[in-house]
Parts: structure tokens; C-alpha cells; sequence
């Protein structure tokens, strides 16, 4: 893997974790945080508490797409690599053999062919799982946000103050 692809996914990698941290951790509060409340006595709006919960759900489902893309693009990378490898070892053969070359073109040529195309299709498939899996990433952060303002809405309803 060369040195950018390693680092990208390094930092791909370390997104994503804290995606889950961010997401998770807030959600696994959660239980702890309605029973201190119960405790107290304190009234909390179940609405609020519901829409956190399911903005965090919803993070953990993107963070978790965003991996499942990620899976499916180095997939799709490698067999791009091996279509591309396949066409050059078929082009190498040629150059050292071309009495073989001579008597198989017309296979040489729809196997030539074959490999171009399946190696767009990769390429269409690689383009397309970064674009989903970036958004999925972005968007298990921003789920983070709406989920922590309404976390924080219910913890100030409950100390008194308005939002």
C-alpha cells in the first residue's frame, strides 16, 4: 500500500472510532443519566430524551454505513489491481511470445477488452463508495450535534433554566 493510502486509512479509521465514541458514549449515558433523574424527582420531557437517543442511533448507523462503504472500496480497489495485472501479464506474454500472439489475437483482443471494462467498473464502484461512505462519516458527526442539543435542552429543563 503506498504511504497515502495507508495514511488515509489510518485517519479514515480513526474518524470513525470516534464517531462511535462520540455516539455511543453519549447514548450508554443515557441510562445512568433518567436514573438520577428519576431519583430526584425531576420532571424530563420524554420527547427530548427520544429525539437524543435517536439522533445518536442514528450516528451509530451512519459511522457503521461509513465503515461498510469503506470495506467495499478496498475490495473493489483490489480487483481493479487484479484486472489491471491480469491485462499486463496477458501484454508481457505477447511480447515474448508472438507466435502465440499471431494465432490467438482475436481472443487477445475481447480478453484485452474484457479487462478494460471490468476495471472502469471497479474504478466507477471505488468512486462511488468513497463519495457514500465520506457522507456517512460526515453525517454520523452531525447527527452528534442535534442529539447533544436536545440532551442538553432536557438537562436544563431540569435544573430550572429555559431554552
Amino acid at each position: 500500500m503506498i504511504a497515502y493510502e495507508a495514511a488515509s486509512h489510518q485517519y479514515g479509521t480513526i474518524a470513525v472510532k470516534n464517531a462511535y465514541i462520540l455516539n455511543g458514549g453519549a447514548l450508554v449515558i443515557f441510562p445512568a443519566f433518567l436514573a438520577a433523574v428519576q431519583e430526584s424527582g425531576a420532571f424530563i420531557p420524554a420527547k427530548d430524551i427520544l429525539w437524543a437517543a435517536g439522533f445518536y442511533i442514528s450516528g451509530i448507523i451512519f459511522a457503521s454505513f461509513a465503515v461498510l462503504c469503506g470495506y467495499l472500496n478496498f475490495q473493489w480497489h483490489s480487483h481493479k489491481v487484479q484486472y489491471e495485472r491480469g491485462r499486463d501479464l496477458l501484454l508481457i506474454k505477447e511480447y515474448y511470445d508472438i507466435d502465440t500472439y499471431h494465432r490467438l489475437k482475436s481472443y487477445r483482443d475481447e480478453t484485452l477488452e474484457w479487462y478494460k471494462e471490468k476495471s472502469e467498473g471497479s474504478s466507477k464502484l471505488i468512486g462511488r463508495s468513497f463519495f457514500v461512505g465520506v457522507i456517512s462519516g460526515a453525517l454520523s458527526y452531525v447527527c452528534f450535534l442535534p442529539g447533544t442539543w436536545f440532551a442538553g435542552k432536557a438537562i436544563l429543563m431540569i435544573s430550572g433554566a429555559s431554552v
